[in-house]
């Protein structure tokens, strides 16, 4: 399955299991990420005003 998206795309590096090596992203975009092991996690980071608010669509199972 291919997803393709009109934003910029982030692709996550690993280590990024915990928020000190989170992967730093601007927002809005696009981030890619696979969870590889059991109990895998993927941390970002980003730049947001006080208050914001966001939605977030995550595709996991749907894109294999």
């Amino acid at each position: 399955t291919v997803a393709s998206s009109d934003l910029d795309e982030w692709v996550e590096t690993e280590p990024n299991d915990v928020a000190e090596s989170a992967n730093a992203v601007a927002l809005p975009g696009a981030l890619n990420g696979r969870l590889g092991e059991r109990r895998d996690r993927d941390s970002y980071s980003f730049t947001a005003p006080a208050g914001a608010r966001f939605t977030l669509r995550l595709q996991t199972r749907s894109l294999g």
